[in-house]
């Protein structure tokens, strides 16, 4: 079993790796797949002063925030700035749940990037309770607009099938 204190003082506050993904052979397991999912790989601490910090962050980030790794570990806001204001409240919210009850963190919530782009992404992770009486969650964020916008045109044809009937 891994300690929790020595792997992250070992990971420190930085991306996977600084080498592009293509330079990742079939033998460099976890970096191989960090760039071949589209989703990203995180851990998040809070302080037990309130602050949160990414203290990992995967290849994914750049695809799906539109930012680097190397910003969001430098400022949370960086990411936390593309929340629709109202999932941004509901998120820190949610967090604040999770990390009282040290419960799974399981959450849907839209952004729009840098490029104007409107994503819809789910986030789910663990949270473990650090010694100085922090909180960090270990997880991924994944992409699922396609999803819901599938979801929306499927409603908007029973609505219509069911007019229809009517």
């Amino acid at each position: 079993m891994v300690d929790y204190e020595d792997s992250r003082s070992n990971l420190g506050s930085k991306q996977l790796s600084d080498r592009p993904c293509a330079d990742f052979s079939a033998k460099d397991g976890f970096q191989r797949l960090d760039c071949s999912v589209p989703t990203v790989f995180f851990e998040i601490e809070r302080t037990p002063d309130g602050n949160d910090r990414f203290i990992f962050l995967g290849n994914g980030c750049r695809e799906l925030f539109g930012v680097t790794p190397e910003e969001a570990l430098r400022d949370v806001r960086s990411v936390r700035d593309l929340l629709v204001p109202e999932d941004r409240e509901r998120l820190l919210a949610a967090m604040a749940r999770s990390a009282a009850a040290l419960q799974r963190f399981d959450f849907e919530y839209r952004i729009v990037d840098p490029q104007g782009q409107k994503k819809f992404l789910h986030e789910i992770s663990d949270p473990v309770r650090t010694e100085d009486g922090g909180t960090v969650w270990s997880g991924v964020i994944t992409d699922i607009t396609t999803r819901r916008e599938t979801d929306a045109q499927l409603r908007a044809v029973n609505a219509a099938l069911e007019s229809e009937i009517r």
